[in-house]
């Protein structure tokens, strides 16, 4: 290897017998770096094997960790989906249930007239108009309460001479 004053100079760089600098160097009486640059390169060659090591270990391990993140992804979209197809399920089977119990149910045989004949105590009075059109509310004419839907159980609860549930707490 030619030291950096050889080369620069474009002189050919040889050794002058008995010395670690270049005839050159020596004639000049200047520092000669021609033994340095060989180890110097080889240090550059080994850092640069040491680096494409790194660099493989490196693009090795994205690579996992890409595929991993695909994986962790994909799982994730199919849950997704599962939940939905369940939700919708969930929902169709508890429509389902609403109309089955909406078609057990005995149909009432006037509006005025309790559904069953044990409802007569389950009757509340309840007007088939908006009791303040003020409020702006737009109901139909014909909404009317139908006391089946609450049930005994419900009615039981409330206090007769006020109309409202007991608390349960006693008050």
């Amino acid at each position: 290897m030619p030291c950096s004053t050889c080369f620069t100079s474009g002189t050919p760089c040889i050794m002058a017998p008995e010395s670690s600098r270049c005839a050159e160097c020596v004639r000049r009486k200047i520092l000669c770096d021609g033994s340095d640059v060989g180890s110097a390169l080889t240090r550059t060659m080994e850092e640069q094997d040491r680096l494409e090591r790194e660099e493989q270990r490196l693009e090795d391990q994205l690579s996992q960790l890409t595929a991993q993140l695909i994986r962790v992804k994909r799982t994730r979209r199919s849950l997704r989906a599962r939940e939905e197809r369940l939700f919708a399920r969930g929902i169709q089977e508890e429509d389902a249930q609403v109309a089955q119990s909406a078609a057990a149910a005995p149909p009432a045989s006037s509006p005025g007239a309790p559904a069953r004949p044990d409802a007569a105590q389950d009757t509340v009075p309840w007007s088939p108009h908006v009791p303040d059109p003020s409020l702006g509310l737009n109901w139909p004419s014909d909404l009317s309460f139908d006391p089946s839907v609450v049930g005994p159980s419900f009615l039981a609860t409330l206090d007769t001479a006020s109309g409202a549930p007991s608390t349960s707490q006693g008050a």
